[in-house]
């Protein structure tokens, strides 16, 4: 527990402060925890790639649940072979929608405020024949690896950890199909310098 008013001279530069917790629990009702991931001495992953996506409601096919969900537009995370350890990498992938709070605020009419149910699945693409893109989504091609929990909140994060070589697709969705939505793909990766240009996305 800290005492006294909000210090904001100590560590300017990552945003953070102290504030007293009498204070805290009467300010805040709510709290948001979002989680990029931390190296063994502390430092947060590197962000690589931060992607804008709009999905016209005829191009979004939904979750696994639905047969549109071959529709969707995927992204490929690929882990170079060479360079670098041979351990796994942890790639954290975020679906991050536009914060509507300020917008909301003038336009609520009494309506509570809702994001669009989203999450995101992981696909391990088969070895594509001569021509053939991975990002051609198909049951025959594709198996699926892992998904995250599907929400209406803001973001939804996955974990991932990559071996060199290793190609993934990702693909965002809404939970049903025919929602037209906007969001954000952040990928941050464990580490600095070589772990940059580790991770491609195609």
């Amino acid at each position: 527990k800290q005492t006294g008013s909000i210090d904001l001279s100590q560590n300017k530069k990552d945003g953070s402060f102290w504030m007293p917790w009498d204070d805290f629990i009467n300010f805040f009702n709510r709290l948001h925890v979002c989680w990029v991931g931390e190296d063994d001495d502390g430092t947060v992953g590197t962000p690589v790639f931060a992607e804008h996506v709009k999905v016209s409601p005829e191009r979004s096919g939904g979750c696994t649940k639905n047969s549109s969900f071959w529709h969707n537009e995927a992204f490929c995370l690929t882990r170079e072979a060479v360079g670098g350890s041979g351990k796994s990498m942890r790639v954290a992938v975020t679906i991050a929608q536009k914060d509507r709070r300020r917008e909301h605020k003038h336009n609520a009419c009494g309506q509570s405020l809702s994001y669009a149910q989203v999450g995101m699945t992981i696909l391990i693409p088969q070895a594509p024949k001569a021509g053939e893109s991975p990002l051609v989504l198909l049951p025959s091609m594709h198996t699926v690896e892992g998904r995250s929990r599907f929400w209406n909140k803001r973001e939804v994060s996955r974990m991932l950890h990559m071996a060199p070589g290793q190609e993934l697709v990702v693909v965002p969705s809404t939970w049903k199909g025919g929602e037209g939505w906007e969001y954000s793909l952040l990928v941050h990766v464990e580490g600095e310098g070589e772990s940059r240009g580790a991770i491609k996305l195609a």
